[in-house]
């Protein structure tokens, strides 16, 4: 049986991991587009930790204060607006 792995050559995966199309102008100038082929250097682990190219990716561990505090101003806004519009479907207004 025949390794799929063995089959993909990876280095020029690596030369054309960058599209032709030329990136939107407000994108930082180092900044390029991944080709389809590109995508392949994407990997994660049994973790689910998100690699490019063998390396981790660095990640938000966590939220800040602020950050917390508006996701729950958004999420008891999105309630109590979600328990006014029944109310008033309820009582026909």
């Amino acid at each position: 049986m025949t390794d799929p792995a063995r089959d993909i050559d990876w280095e020029q995966i690596r030369r054309w991991k960058f599209a032709t199309e030329t990136p939107p102008s407000d994108w930082p100038a180092e900044v390029k587009a991944i080709s389809f082929s590109g995508l392949n250097l994407f990997g994660i682990d049994v973790d689910n930790n998100l690699y490019w190219d063998g390396r981790r990716l660095q990640h938000i561990t966590r939220l800040g204060r602020t950050e917390r505090g508006l996701a729950w101003l958004v999420a008891l806004s999105t309630v109590a607006s979600a328990i006014f519009q029944g109310l008033e479907l309820l009582l026909g207004k």
